[in-house]
């Protein structure tokens, strides 16, 4: 009896790692808790019965992946070969010539393999240069895999304020690991330009706004700036709390099971929700004529379901309508939930931004601090509050990192006002001299370089002028390159237009390789052709180039003769798309 008994205890346990072998070791542990509390809960069989049931519906659940969740870097190289293999090997086989029947085939795979969907509409050598590349595949994996993990880890109740703050475990190692391997990755490469200039990536990274500082220092000087431009012409600011419905969150505040939570939706859903519903509100504005400027935040709260910080300025007689507008396109998913005036305003609220009181910048300080590396122009911000106990946004902003990254969600977006890509682009000329520049143009140029944001909306046309009709328009050259998929490439960005004229702000070409050994650094090894692959000014014998862009070969000048590029057999093939 005694050996019957190991015998079943031996099935038994193989049963159970058998079970679990697909998951990773946390999520393992976390099922086979759940088991023992239900064998536990009652006695005898039926609590085993109970335990078991309930394991193998966790572990189904789980497990609807083409890989396993726990599954390596290793495996998903491994894996993406294969899926190759397959697709080619149904290519090669192919009897029929019905593209419509092709595509259905290859997106119904790409669904099951990487849980991509191709458009509609999508053309059948683009997707088959895909589905045969070992990057495409890499990337889609990485991306389906590790969302399921985290949104596994959801679902488990391993994401909240007293388990795993915004996101997995596994997410942030992962994070983490991939941010360190970008950060080799560049310390191990360099650009050269055409006159011999090298930078490390490294160190043009640490310049640019991958940098935290600087990209916290850019969205800080572009908030004041709109301020700014408020305070001047009179106009009020709100600051805006816009939340997804309760269906959306696993868990409730205290860390519980949300009973009303919809199985299965993820972060993504949520913000797509509140992006369906924004894009309505902010189209009936612009039928009542209604015009805001500001920026929104998203950050998650602590179970990964993403909300919107807002902050927005606008004349104080649209201030009620522009509310009302948002508030009812806030409120309108699943009304079932708006029974009170506290779940009204958990779904929207706002603060009216009292300027006796303080800066609206400091309203949304914080929140673009939490969402950056917790720190503030004085250090660190402060306490996390969606956190469990005092645990400073310094140590929390590395989770909201990694579940931005994880779930693909632009945490910061520009709402209103004039080109931010056009102002950048203007800072690459912070070295241009006032003579035979037009007045109107060298004062928005300063207003960029000396990072007077609200200057630089004003002489752009100001908040109200529509963006086709601005005086600074982003132009594009179409060098007919194609790309690794044998696509027509997008144009390249070479500058910008000012009233018709192109200023080139990109004049140099690039050259991206690996670092030589430094002895063999002076040997004047032979170069790859150049490619334009990024740009950055010079900081000598720093010029512009200006051409009328109208569409006509051999215009004049708009500017001086002077400053005109010496390339004029070039101007036919650019264009000027407008943005």
């Amino acid at each position: 009896m005694a050996d019957f008994g190991r015998k079943v205890e031996a099935d038994d346990a193989r049963w159970l790692a058998n079970q679990i072998a697909p998951l990773p070791d946390s999520f393992a542990k976390r099922v086979l808790a759940g088991r023992e509390r239900r064998i536990k809960a009652q006695s005898g069989t039926e609590g085993l019965r109970a335990g078991n049931q309930w394991l193998v519906a966790q572990v189904s659940r789980l497990d609807r992946f083409a890989l396993d969740l726990s599954a390596s870097d290793d495996d998903i190289r491994a894996f993406a070969v294969e899926c190759i293999d397959d697709v080619r090997s149904f290519l090669s086989a192919l009897v029929v010539s019905d593209r419509s029947a092709v595509l259905r085939q290859l997106d119904d795979y790409a669904y099951r393999r990487a849980g991509f969907r191709w458009p509609s509409g999508a053309p059948l050598a683009a997707v088959t240069a895909r589905m045969t590349d070992a990057g495409w595949w890499r990337r889609m994996l990485r991306k389906h895999i590790g969302r399921g993990v985290d949104q596994s880890a959801r679902e488990l109740g391993m994401v909240h304020r007293r388990a795993g703050l915004y996101c997995a475990d596994e997410t942030v190692r992962w994070h983490a690991d991939q941010t360190r391997r970008n950060r080799m990755m560049l310390e191990g490469q360099e650009a050269v330009n055409q006159f011999g200039d090298t930078f490390g990536l490294d160190e043009l990274a640490d310049k640019g706004l991958a940098k935290a500082a600087n990209r916290r220092a850019d969205l800080m000087v572009r908030i004041r700036g709109f301020e700014d431009y408020a305070r001047e012409h009179g106009h009020v600011g709100i600051f805006i709390t816009w939340t997804a419905p309760s269906a959306y969150h696993p868990r409730t505040a205290d860390g519980r099971a949300n009973p009303r939570y919809i199985d299965g939706s993820t972060p993504r859903d949520a913000h797509a929700l509140i992006s369906r519903q924004w894009d309505k509100a902010r189209a009936k504005l612009g039928h009542m004529g209604i015009h805001r400027y500001g920026f929104r935040v998203v950050e998650p709260h602590h179970d990964g379901t993403p909300h919107w910080h807002m902050l927005v300025f606008v004349a104080p007689e649209n201030l009620d309508a522009l509310v009302s507008v948002l508030a009812k396109y806030a409120r309108a998913p699943e009304p079932q939930e708006m029974t009170t005036p506290a779940a009204r305003r958990a779904r929207f609220d706002f603060k009216l931004i009292d300027w006796k009181r303080g800066s609206a910048a400091g309203y949304i300080a914080k929140y673009i601090a939490k969402n950056i590396d917790g720190c503030g122009e004085a250090g660190p911000v402060g306490d996390d509050f969606e956190a469990s106990g005092a645990q400073s946004t310094a140590d929390t902003s590395a989770r909201v990192r990694a579940w931005a990254s994880r779930w693909g969600i632009r945490q910061f977006q520009q709402i209103g006002g004039p080109s931010v890509t056009g102002y950048r682009e203007l800072r690459r000329l912070r070295h241009l001299t006032a003579d035979g520049i037009p007045t109107d143009f060298h004062q928005v140029l300063q207003a960029a370089n000396d990072g007077q944001w609200h200057h630089y909306v004003t002489g752009c046309g100001g908040i109200d002028t529509p963006r086709a009709e601005r005086p600074l328009q982003l132009a594009r050259h179409d060098a007919g390159r194609l790309n690794r998929y044998g696509e027509a490439a997008a144009p390249e960005l070479i500058g910008v237009e000012w009233k018709g004229a192109l200023v080139e702000t990109r004049l140099y070409q690039w050259e991206i390789r690996k670092k030589a050994p430094q002895e063999a650094g002076k040997a004047g090894a032979a170069r790859a052709p150049w490619t334009r692959v990024n740009n950055c000014t010079r900081t000598k014998s720093v010029h512009s180039r200006f051409s009328v862009i109208d569409g006509k070969s051999g215009g004049d000048p708009v500017f001086p003769p002077s400053l005109t590029t010496p390339h004029q057999h070039a101007r036919a093939s650019v264009h000027a798309h407008r943005h």
